[in-house]
């Protein structure tokens, strides 16, 4: 076994640009996100925004521009802008170089560029052999329910034309930040499409202690269906449990029960310092999230150094296979297993029993008494305040700092409880 010493742990660096991956805004909405994309940092990927409307395309802010049709928008009609891709179909295959290996194509369904071009630019960059990712918004309910009919039968089009669709629903949003403006709701909507680009352009590119690469992006995203993506942060004990607790109720899931995914990468950051790192007894805490899933989830995970992290950590979860309607938890049908899935689970379980899987364990932080601690009066109410039992991380880290540096020593015994 190869040991590496804490300074050969990679540290989370930017990708360097590369045009590997292209976002493309398609239609006001999707323009107006990839902008938004563009202004809040995410310059690693290349952009391009294609629309109907020649004004609206005047004023974006991104250089590559394909203008459909003579200019005049397609009046909230999706047949007049796949007509108008249809006709200058060179135009859009003209969009994929050939170093682009991965297309976001961004939209706001509803409308008559966003929902009818989409198609069109996920059927030719799939042509091209592109894994092609659509990430489109649905209209709030207020729109009306005739724009909210086009925006499911597109959505619908959108997602048998490409590899994987994440669908971010206004009316969650809303629902989650009652207290924004209407202009500060639309700006949520662009924010989530953002986060949800940003962390899978992160995955692809990530540099780390355990890798993820581009191939592991695909294998969860080619065929994938209906993808979901989130993610958490926290601190404290059982930070890891609560991370991903907190990415389980972010409005990207848009109500899929992530429980019922086929396949799963999960990115784990942690910080530089070797008193705060993710420790491995936390690991197992993944145990229990994982034991939810069906028994051949494809699961792939990288781990990473990020100096932002300090005491915390940060999950991203990026799941596939869903179908566009799974808003309600299914359970597994039970079934009768083979000769050979009997073998396979009598040899999993020699090694990895399952009497206590999933148990969250408790680390028992004792604090060894120095003789100049006996006289510190800090130090001995501050120890007698924190029982042993439950004494959390930044107590001890505390106890510490009241100690006499060049003599106090300190301990972490784990124990399960």
């Amino acid at each position: 076994m190869i040991e590496m010493s804490d300074h050969e742990l990679i540290e989370l660096t930017s990708p360097k640009p590369t045009a590997m991956i292209k976002v493309v805004g398609v239609g006001g909405g999707g323009s107006n996100a990839v902008a938004n994309m563009y202004q809040m940092g995410l310059h690693d990927v290349s952009f391009c925004v294609v629309n109907t409307d020649q004004k609206h395309l005047q004023e974006s802010p991104i250089k590559e521009k394909v203008q459909l049709g003579p200019g005049l928008g397609a009046g909230g009609n999706p047949d007049i802008g796949r007509q108008y891709a249809e006709n200058e179909i060179e135009k859009i295959q003209a969009i994929f170089n050939p170093e682009v290996k991965m297309v976001f194509i961004t939209a706001g369904e509803g409308n008559g560029t966003g929902t009818g071009v989409s198609p069109v630019i996920a059927r030719e960059a799939r042509k091209a052999g592109l894994l092609t990712i659509g990430v489109v918004t649905l209209p709030f309910k207020f729109e009306g329910r005739r724009k909210i009919d086009k925006a499911l039968l597109g959505m619908e089009t959108l997602a048998a034309e490409t590899d994987a669709i994440i669908v971010i629903n206004n009316e969650r949003l809303r629902e989650i930040f009652t207290t924004q403006s209407l202009i500060g709701g639309f700006r949520c909507a662009d924010e989530t499409l953002y986060k949800a680009v940003k962390s899978i352009v992160e995955i692809t590119f990530m540099r780390g202690h355990v890798m993820l690469d581009f191939r592991d992006v695909s294998t969860v995203l080619r065929d994938g269906g209906v993808a979901i993506m989130a993610q958490g942060y926290a601190k404290g004990e059982h930070r890891l449990s609560k991370a991903i607790e907190e990415a389980l109720n972010s409005p990207i899931l848009n109500n899929n029960n992530v429980f019922l995914a086929s396949k799963v990468v999960i990115k784990i950051s942690t910080s530089p310092n070797k008193d705060e790192q993710i420790t491995m007894d936390e690991m197992g805490e993944l145990n229990a999230f994982f034991s939810n899933f069906r028994p051949d989830l494809f699961i792939k995970y990288g781990l990473e150094v990020d100096r932002e992290m300090e005491d915390g950590v940060k999950v991203v979860i990026l799941a596939s296979g869903f179908g566009l309607y799974d808003e309600t938890v299914r359970h597994h049908e039970p079934t009768l297993l083979t000769d050979r899935e009997i073998q396979q689970n009598e040899r999993i379980s020699r090694f990895y029993p399952t009497k206590n899987q999933g148990r969250i364990r408790h680390v028992i932080r004792h604090y060894i008494f120095s003789t100049d601690d006996l006289d510190n009066d800090l130090v001995v109410t501050e120890v007698d305040a924190t029982p042993t039992l439950r004494r959390t991380q930044a107590e001890l880290k505390n106890i510490k700092q009241l100690a006499v540096p060049t003599t106090a020593t300190t301990v972490d015994l784990t124990d399960p409880i």
